[in-house]
């Protein structure tokens, strides 16, 4: 409702509400000729707590100048017909002044916040009346038109930022569930994988006595898991560099390889010294065997050596690019990243059933300080390199076969 025609002020009230008005920002710069024709245009009123200043729907008829206490702003959710309060204003601010812009309806409810508010109202046709008469009037006006106009911009920034931000929600939501979605194809692919390798691997023990080399028993085993592995991969968001196939770098990594791998010579010498010590039979060892296969022909012999070196690669393939790789993804950093390590160094015991249960024991600890190792220089180069020195130094140096088979 808008002010009704007041009543001429005395001259206390009209200098107090003067310097009330003067809290203002606007009206610090306004003539006092041109803040006395505003206050003889207007109304001083004052509000209990809860009192309606402005109702949402109702005629834009007035503006209002906060003197002291506070007020806040509603608006009606048409849906649920509640009321959500969606800002304050306070002492020196203004409300109501949208309607000098136009004669729409009210878009909120103005109601005050604590007892004793007031306020300052004027009719906007008066105050328009009034700015066609004084410059000062009119250049208020203005002002407090761009300051509608700065908070339709305000809001209208606000609006698209909470848009962006609601499409950066749905896209990492949409992101979230591809990386379910393939973490569920990874796990399918990764037991079916699993079964079938338990499967072939019961159906080709019985070879393994009857064969000069286990390694011709895992040899079409292992070629099936890197099959598998290369059409997930074909079919995954991985690039080839995530999964460590790049030959970046396969110098300062061939290097890398050489020194992490001399502890691991270390720690054979000093694993065979103890099971000559105490492992029964032991005695009979030596600890570098270098003629244990003095009775497999030269021949075979290369020839074995060549599948090792093809099919180490093959094997660090599938144990790291294959699952230890996408699971740290999946995992993320931290401790998702060793039992990521985990996992893959569990696989690369169980490739090594088919020689014996010692055998995948044994290389256990190996598969961990290999997943490490791919972990810090994410490059297959480096793993398969030390793995296959450290193959051919435990077999053919120092000689593990004997306790391991």
């Amino acid at each position: 409702m808008p002010p009704t025609s007041p009543s001429p002020p005395t001259h206390d009230e009209a200098e107090q509400l003067a310097a009330s008005l003067r809290t203002v920002p606007l009206l610090q710069e306004v003539g006092d000729g041109t803040l006395s024709t505003l206050i003889d245009a207007g109304e001083r009123r004052s509000l209990e707590a809860g009192e309606a200043l402005i109702e949402e729907g109702a005629a834009g008829d007035s503006l209002y100048f906060i003197l002291r206490g506070e007020v806040e702003i509603f608006r009606l959710d048409p849906e649920s017909g509640r009321e959500h309060r969606i800002a304050e204003a306070a002492g020196g601010e203004i409300v109501g002044e949208v309607a000098l812009l136009d004669d729409g309806l009210r878009t909120a409810s103005v109601r005050a916040a604590v007892e004793g508010t007031e306020v300052f109202g004027v009719a906007i046709d008066r105050f328009k009346a009034l700015g066609r008469e004084d410059v000062a009037v009119a250049q208020l006006e203005l002002a407090l038109a761009r300051r509608v106009a700065g908070f339709f911009r305000a809001a209208t920034a606000a609006q698209v930022e909470a848009l962006e931000g609601q499409r950066r929600e749905s896209a990492l939501r949409a992101q979230e569930t591809e990386a379910r979605v393939e973490m569920g194809e990874f796990l399918v692919r990764t037991v079916a994988g699993i079964a079938l390798y338990i499967f072939v691997l019961g159906m080709a023990s019985s070879l393994v006595s009857v064969l000069p080399s286990a390694t011709l028993v895992g040899l079409p085993i292992l070629l099936g898991f890197a099959a598998l592995v290369a059409v997930f991969i074909r079919g995954s968001r991985f690039t080839a560099r995530e999964l460590g196939i790049t030959l970046d770098g396969a110098g300062s990594e061939l290097v890398a390889a050489l020194l992490w791998s001399l502890p691991l010579v270390g720690v054979l010498l000093v694993a065979k010294a103890a099971m000559i010590q105490w492992l029964p039979g032991g005695s009979e060892e030596r600890l570098l065997d270098l003629g244990r296969h003095h009775d497999m022909s030269t021949g075979l012999f290369l020839a074995m050596g060549l599948l090792a070196t093809v099919l180490t690669p093959v094997q660090e393939f599938v144990t790291r690019s294959g699952v230890q790789a996408p699971l740290s993804r999946y995992l993320g950093g931290g401790s998702g990243a060793w039992k990521a390590i985990a996992v893959a160094g569990l696989l690369f015991s169980a490739t090594h059933m088919h020689v014996s249960a010692r055998m995948a024991i044994a290389v256990f600890p190996l598969g961990i300080y290999w997943g490490w190792m791919f972990h810090r220089r994410r490059s297959l180069v480096g793993v398969s390199v030390s793995h296959l020195l450290i193959a051919n130094i435990g077999f053919l140096v120092v000689g593990f076969d004997g306790f391991l088979r």
